[in-house]
């Protein structure tokens, strides 16, 4: 019995070890940064609702930036001591590349990690306005960021090593979870809209270009979709059966490929989900670099997350959502409007052995056959202990333990160009340690041959003392 428990409870670590999952909240890691890049980051077009940080250097041809702003903590706006903070920079800011005035709206403040060739003016005594642009320029001298209404003090312009303070492991972090989603299957089922009920279910292996489909998502769960960038690009439409995506039932789109990405996507409230959840609760996972281009007047929804990858945002359309990447260049740009990604996403589990075991020891083999009082035909055994070893309650030997899951994120591999493979899918073993699965199985072989052994043993023990 004791044997049989043994090998229930190897099984059980297995399923455990399996099902852990990673659980991301890209909102606390971006803190609400509407534009977040490890690198450079050169914008043009129209405005930014919230925020830019980067690594790097900042250019600009016009642009305004932090047009709306809220202190309450579920706006996640990028604050810093309690204030807006609507440039953060690891580099400096470029002048030599930008050109035009970029405003600053609603007191946002300007930090940068290198003031060489640049500084921060008062427009005049007793004014909240001011000014960055290069040294020896006048208050109005272009390129220039016009930064209103702060009432900033010039000196804490220079802020060396501020974006490390805020974002310095955050990379790490994100393509560790970038490559986690990318392992993910597709979980969700996508139907056309032109086919009759019950006929109109599309497959993994069918094209949906040309097609008017809709994606049902299941409730509670984070959804995956893995979709080849061209198929995005080639569907006529692309919506949701009932409500959008929510805070509790998320969508990742892992979008598999590069070059130009311009879905026809839309997305809608509905069944008690209102249009700002359902754009915060969209995820497009990018791995390769990609150009965002917007379809007719139609906008960009969910957040751009490609931590690996440069971004372009070539588009007279709004993004509703955030920028993320390693850079970003924006050649044209509607709006972009603060909908930062607050949904938690869970990746990483993977199936476990199945059915699920129990505590009853459904793995000991059933007992054999009672032997008669005549003796065996084998040779009788003496007395003696016999050479085998005798069989305790536990097993002499057990497999080599299943490696456990990190209970958080964990830096990872860099975000290939095409997703990682699932949990437990068909890697050639290349020597290292056995699979959670070989090790379950392996354990199973060598405690059922040790109970064996130890049956027979009391099997020829008995049927000595009977004869």
């Amino acid at each position: 019995m004791g044997i049989g428990i043994g090998v229930v409870a190897i099984m059980a670590g297995a399923v455990a070890a399996n099902a852990a999952t990673t659980t991301y909240n890209l909102v606390e890691l971006t803190q609400g940064a509407d534009v977040l890049v490890s690198g450079d980051v050169h914008v043009t077009g129209n405005e930014s609702e919230g925020s830019v940080a980067a690594g790097g250097n900042l250019s600009f041809d016009g642009f305004r930036l932090q047009v709306h702003y809220s202190s309450e903590a579920d706006k996640h706006f990028l604050s810093y001591d309690g204030k807006p903070l609507s440039i953060l920079l690891g580099g400096t800011v470029d002048v030599g590349s930008s050109s035009g005035t970029m405003p600053v709206l609603n007191g946002g403040f300007v930090r940068v990690g290198d003031t060489t060739g640049i500084a921060m003016q008062i427009e005049a005594q007793g004014s909240q306005n001011r000014a960055v642009n290069a040294v020896g320029s006048g208050y109005s001298e272009e390129p220039r960021i016009a930064v209103n209404s702060s009432g900033q003090d010039p000196s804490t312009l220079s802020a060396p090593g501020l974006f490390d303070e805020l974002f310095g492991d955050v990379f790490e972090q994100f393509e560790a979870m970038g490559t986690c989603l990318a392992g993910e299957q597709t979980s969700v089922t996508i139907t056309d809209v032109d086919k009759p009920s019950g006929q109109n279910e599309i497959g993994d292996k069918t094209s949906i270009s040309g097609k008017n489909v809709r994606i049902h998502l299941a409730s509670g769960v984070t959804n995956y979709w893995n979709i080849p960038i061209a198929e995005l690009n080639g569907a006529r439409e692309i919506g949701f059966e009932g409500s959008g995506p929510s805070s509790s039932t998320p969508l990742v789109i892992n979008v598999i490929g590069g070059g130009t990405l311009s879905p026809e996507i839309v997305v809608n409230g509905g069944g008690g989900v209102s249009r700002n959840e359902a754009l915060s609760s969209l995820l497009w996972n990018i791995s390769e670099d990609v150009t965002l281009t917007g379809p007719g007047g139609r906008p960009l929804p969910g957040t751009f997350f490609a931590p690996g990858s440069d971004l372009v945002v070539n588009t007279t359309n709004n993004v509703e959502g955030q920028l993320i990447g390693k850079s970003l260049y924006v050649e044209a740009l509607g709006e972009q409007h603060h909908h930062p990604f607050t949904a938690v996403v869970e990746c990483g589990g993977g199936p476990g052995p199945s059915p699920t075991p129990t505590d009853s020891p459904t793995t000991t083999p059933s007992p054999t056959p009672t032997p008669t009082d005549s003796p065996s035909p084998s040779p009788t055994p003496t007395d003696s202990p016999s050479p085998s070893p005798t069989p305790t309650d536990s097993p002499t030997a057990s497999p080599s333990p299943t490696p456990t899951h990190p209970s958080g994120p964990t830096p990872g591999p860099s975000a290939t160009n095409t997703p990682a493979p699932p949990p437990g899918g068909d890697l050639a073993n290349t020597g290292g340690a056995l699979p959670p699965q070989a090790a379950v199985i392996a354990g199973i072989i060598l405690v059922t041959g040790v109970m064996f052994t130890g049956i027979e043993i009391a099997r020829r023990k008995k049927g000595t003392r009977r004869s």
